[in-house]
């Protein structure tokens, strides 16, 4: 029965967007981590990550390409995110005649572990139900809301199973419909009923019960809920499966200080400075943006794909600092030719970073330092190059660059991150030696509470804006490299 199971290879693959989107067109789970890039960048894993139901019906799928026999169960324990564009792994191991473990392994090592039960009876096809495609039992499939914490010990609800013929065949060729339709009811609750938009699902099983008659509905409600670590447990079933899952309500998306928070406690006199904040539509940069504006100083401010937050700190601001505001695109890691409107900047503040993701505790990625100093040496160099070439030749400027205290305490799981940024230093130090730049200051601050510092797990940040209005304070009194 098990032969073809035990000679089971290796598999891999890197999910796209696009898988993404087909998956949510089947399953109705457009929750933003998985399917809206903006959105996600700012999320816990700083991209778009792959479902993790739709991670257990690729594997199954390939364990149903080769056996003729029934699948009695699937469980699942989803360790760390499978991000897209990044190589999955997916390593058979049969335990016995009918248990088979699968172990999805990536860039941040072990992501996955998925069980299958396979019975001892041949595979049946059970009788068709009615069921409709998920994008006609809602009027608005795509709409994902948090479901109110007070509320999610008491969770329950009826449901209607959905299926589409194409897009399951088109994902997942060797799978009959009863296999599938569950776990889209799996992640379907989780990813936008409960706990909904802010969502991370830690583990799923599924039991498969009889597949006579396939049952259009399914109810779905709360069997546990764990208010201290905010952990909520879900039971679904109807007459063809039991399920249970488990899922984190994970932090919402970090807002910075308002602009009457920041005017609140603003002491700075920039009206002489006109400064390029880059990166400066969200986090440090956001908060940087804002005392400096605040401050009487004309703010070139960058960003990458965020235009909309970019116009949304524009039009927040008040009337008579929105004329000193002006948001720029630029990608750090492909600067050809800046806006000549720059020559003018006398300050640059370089906030540019891409998502602080940890490494290994016992290797060094070079390909994770790599992307560290794509933006924290390189970009840097490129843009202080560019825009010392701006007609008419300008003077050097001066460059506030935020380091961390990383450097002073090293973190063995930020060991790439900490590295790039004390190359970074160094750049900076060359920068003025050169000529350059007039002065840098470089200036290692603590932990503070962003996009970049939301866990799960309860992590010591201070708030940034006290912290950053020293920091300029510190930078205009300096005249050399801190």
């Amino acid at each position: 029965m098990t032969a073809n199971l035990d000679n089971l290879q290796p598999i891999q693959r890197k999910f796209t967007l696009q898988d993404q989107l087909d998956f949510a067109a089947l399953s109705g789970d457009y929750n933003p981590m998985h399917v809206d890039p903006i959105a996600a960048r700012r999320l816990m894993f700083g991209a778009n990550v792959v479902h993790g139901i739709h991670l257990v019906l690729w594997c199954l799928d390939t364990v149903a390409a080769n056996t003729t026999h029934s699948i009695e169960s699937v469980s699942a324990q989803f360790r760390k995110p499978v991000r897209i564009n990044e190589t999955v792994s997916a390593i058979f191991s049969l335990k016995n005649e009918t248990k088979l473990k699968i172990k999805l392994n990536g860039q941040d090592g072990l992501l996955t572990t998925i069980t299958i039960i396979v019975g001892a009876a041949a595979q049946t096809k059970p009788t068709t139900a009615n069921i409709t495609c998920f994008v006609e039992l809602s009027e608005t499939p795509h709409a994902c809301q948090p479901y109110p914490l007070a509320k999610m010990p008491t969770y329950h609800e009826v449901l209607s199973m959905a299926y589409d013929t194409s897009i399951a065949t088109k994902l997942f060729p060797n799978l009959a419909m009863h296999l599938i339709t569950p776990l889209l009811g799996v992640t379907y609750v989780v990813g936008m009923r409960c706990p909904g938009l802010h969502s991370i699902m830690r583990d799923a099983a599924v039991q498969y019960t009889s597949q006579a008659v396939l049952a259009t509905n399914y109810t779905a409600a709360t069997t546990g809920f764990d208010p201290r670590h905010e952990i909520v447990t879900l039971a679904l079933s109807n007459q063809n499966f039991d399920a249970k899952v488990s899922a984190h309500v994970r932090p919402a998306i970090r807002q910075q200080a308002s602009w009457e928070e920041v005017q609140a406690n603003i002491t700075l006199a920039m009206s002489a400075h006109t400064a390029l904040v880059v990166g400066g539509s969200r986090g440090l940069g956001e908060i940087i943006t804002k005392l400096l504006a605040c401050g009487d100083a004309t703010v070139y401010f960058t960003y990458h794909q965020g235009q909309t937050e970019a116009t949304q700190i524009v039009e927040s601001a008040p009337p008579h600092i929105q004329q000193r505001l002006i948001p720029i695109q630029l990608d750090v890691t492909n600067i050809t030719q800046l806006d000549t409107v720059l020559a003018t900047v006398t300050d640059i503040y370089y906030c540019a970073s891409p998502y602080i993701r940890p490494g290994s505790k016992k290797a060094f990625s070079a390909a994770l330092y790599n992307r560290f100093l794509d933006f924290y040496v390189t970009g840097l160099v490129d843009l202080v190059n560019g825009l010392a070439a701006l007609p008419p030749a300008a003077k050097p400027r001066r460059l506030f660059y935020p380091s961390t205290v990383f450097i002073d305490a090293p973190n063995a799981e930020f060991s790439e991150y900490t590295a790039a940024k004390q190359t970074g230093e160094l750049i900076c130090q060359t920068l003025k030696d050169k000529g350059i730049l007039q002065t840098a200051y470089v200036d290692r601050l603590p932990r503070m509470a962003t996009d970049q510092t939301v866990s799960l797990v309860s992590v010591d940040t201070q708030h940034p804006l006290p912290i950053m209005e020293q920091a300029l304070h510190d930078y205009l009194e300096a005249g050399t490299l801190k």
